[in-house]
């Protein structure tokens, strides 16, 4: 209270003095956390997605074409190795030619890794693993068609280069797509695809 004029005025009070009145508040601050928290909501396939971007069949038929590009790929992993001799006799290659001609591939593996975050940023991951395809599969036939050892360095390179941006891009595209129960599977069957290729390469080249 204070006294002004030989008054007594009544100031409005800031700190509640009863139970009740602290008890209230605090009723009103509860209720307003729970219009404020947000509900929880368990995660569906799919639910995590922005409505209409994609249909889960949809992401399952791209995640078994990144899994079986992959594995692919990697048969020439295993072939080369594994047909070391004939490829050696072949083509007239000492040891160190032929160890170049194995290591260039990571080389180019190196190249396209340092230029893939720039490319993917600059287009359409979508247009830019179509390209990478389509020259992948233009260095694998030209290197079956010369003879000549620099091209065959500069194929296998161009091959490192190609290949990468599939082995970059098939993790983000798991993370991102994927449901918190899909992400740990899609990721298991996506890099298990990499050592499964090279086996099936060296079993290929075995059996013929």
């Amino acid at each position: 209270h204070v006294l002004a004029g030989g008054k007594e005025e009544l100031q409005p009070r800031i700190f509640p003095e009863t139970h009740e009145e602290i008890n209230e508040i605090m009723d009103g601050d509860k209720n307003k956390m729970k219009e404020t928290e947000p509900e929880p909501v368990e995660e569906e396939d799919g639910s995590h997605l922005p409505p209409g971007m994609f249909e889960q069949s949809t992401i399952r038929r791209v995640i078994l074409t990144l899994f079986f590009a992959n594995l692919f790929f990697m048969l020439d992993m295993g072939i080369l190795p594994a047909g070391s001799t004939v490829i050696k006799t072949d083509f007239k290659l000492d040891n160190a030619q032929f160890g170049s001609l194995g290591s260039v591939v990571y080389f180019g593996q190196t190249i396209g890794s340092a230029l893939s975050s720039v490319v993917m940023r600059s287009c359409s991951p979508k247009y830019i693993l179509l390209v990478c395809l389509v020259l992948n599969i233009c260095s694998l036939i030209s290197f079956t068609l010369t003879d000549i050892y620099p091209l065959l360095i500069v194929c296998r390179m161009c091959t490192g280069v190609f290949q990468i941006f599939f082995g970059i891009y098939m993790p983000v595209w798991a993370d991102v797509y994927g449901s918190k129960r899909q992400k740990e599977t899609w990721l298991t069957y996506l890099l298990i695809s990499s050592p499964l290729g090279i086996i099936i390469g060296y079993g290929l080249c075995a059996g013929l």
